[in-house]
């Protein structure tokens, strides 16, 4: 996929501000603006990200 097509798709989700975890159990989306590694030990707000 070249970069113009790619950025054509990516940059609308980016828009949307949100974000899915993904682990072996499956993947749910962070309802809560937060993803957090399996440990529990870190967690990264969405705003940080897209800010």
């Amino acid at each position: 996929m070249r970069g113009g097509k790619l950025a054509s798709r990516v940059v609308p989700w980016l828009e949307t501000r949100r974000a899915w975890i993904h682990t072996s159990e499956g993947s749910r989306e962070a309802k809560d603006g937060v993803l957090r590694n399996a440990a529990g030990d870190l967690a990264v707000p969405l705003a940080a990200i897209f800010d």
